[in-house]
């Protein structure tokens, strides 16, 4: 498989010995997760990043393959595509969390938001979908959906790594000395 340079690099710097891993094994996982869901023809979307991210086909319906390395990030993303069951996000179709796979429906892009001239046809648009989150069952019952909340990454836990940037690099690294 032919990976851009730029993906294998920031999987290896992003999981250091877990992301070198993480590329050694992926074409067997690719295999295993197309094998699972009875996937065909998975071809890699041109701007991959810190996810193996491809469109596919199931049977004759488009899907979307993401594998990641199996961190609190992608196990927080599966639990919460699972409650919110395509109410303002894509449908979350199917997922491994021990192996880092989503299987997802495929959205087809429509107009940007950005692009509307009309500011109140841009604002309500965007209030139906927060909407449409907000009543998702996520919220309808958080006493019941207490177990899978746990999974959700912490905003203050998450951003504690920011601590750490400077022993990392030897600096600021990639962030300029004022957002630090």
């Amino acid at each position: 498989m032919n990976l851009p340079k730029e993906f294998i690099q920031n999987i290896e710097l992003a999981f250091e010995e877990d992301g070198k891993q993480f590329i050694k094994d992926l074409p067997s996982l690719i295999e295993d997760a197309s094998s699972c869901w009875k996937l065909s023809n998975v071809q890699p979307v041109p701007n991959l990043s810190y996810n193996f991210v491809a469109y596919a086909k199931q049977k004759d319906k488009d899907v979307m393959l993401k594998i990641g390395v199996p961190r609190e990030e992608l196990i927080s993303e599966i639990t919460v595509l699972k409650l919110y069951d395509g109410n303002g996000a894509c449908k979350l179709i199917g997922s491994d969390e021990e192996k880092g796979f989503l299987l997802l429906e495929r959205l087809k892009p429509g107009e940007m938001l950005s692009e509307l001239e009309d500011d109140d046809e841009r604002t309500q648009i965007a209030m139906n979908v927060m909407l449409s989150m907000g009543s998702a069952s996520l919220l309808a019952n958080l006493q019941e959906q207490a177990p899978a909340l746990q999974k959700f990454i912490k905003l203050s836990n998450w951003f504690d790594g920011l601590k750490n940037i400077r022993k990392h690099y030897s600096g600021t690294g990639p962030f300029p000395q004022k957002i630090l």
